[in-house]
């Protein structure tokens, strides 16, 4: 288990297979949705609980907490170049990717806040023969104190306005791999 104030692995999974709520986990272990999903992912690859009993916990694979939901069905590519990235209406609003999903990305640097509908512009241009990627995206998690402008965030993709991202994704892969 992940250390932190109030988490005693036992307990919690005692807990966790009580039947006890999501909601009830995250008020007594002082947990947030993404903090809940860390320790579900946590549980997971230490083989305390198998991932589909966490998945039983949820009627719809919407419901599942963000973190479990991607949980690594879909492999995260780390660009070795720093891919700058921009909010369309707010340019100065500026970050760069740190990975990057068919699905959506981390980013380093651009302000937002969590459930932020954004339009971003991946100016792929400065480094492959293709026109810039719009996309149109929700700020799904931060990973700084949400009194101040993002450090981190992740952001699911909601739709691709002009470009590819899957596109993206296969020349990032070229890329990081020389």
């Amino acid at each position: 288990m992940p250390d932190g104030p109030g988490i005693q692995a036992m307990g919690f999974l005692d807990d966790l297979r009580s039947g006890m709520t999501d909601t009830d986990l995250m008020k007594k272990y002082k947990l947030t949705a993404r903090g809940l999903g860390s320790v579900f992912r946590h549980l997971i690859d230490e083989k305390s609980v198998r991932l589909a009993e966490i998945v039983r916990r949820f009627r719809h694979r919407s419901d599942l907490p963000e973190l479990i939901a991607e949980f690594r069905t879909r492999p995260r590519i780390e660009p070795s170049v720093a891919l700058p990235i921009f909010e369309s209406t707010r340019p100065e609003n500026r970050g760069v990717i740190s990975d990057l999903t068919e699905q959506g990305m981390g980013v380093r640097g651009l302000e937002a806040q969590v459930d932020d509908i954004k339009t971003l512009v991946v100016p792929v241009q400065e480094f492959f023969d293709i026109s810039p990627i719009l996309l149109q995206v929700i700020c799904t998690w931060r990973g700084d104190d949400e009194a101040e402008p993002a450090v981190t965030a992740g952001f699911r993709v909601v739709d691709v306005l002009k470009g590819s991202l899957m596109e993206l994704c296969r020349l990032v892969r070229a890329v990081s791999s020389k």
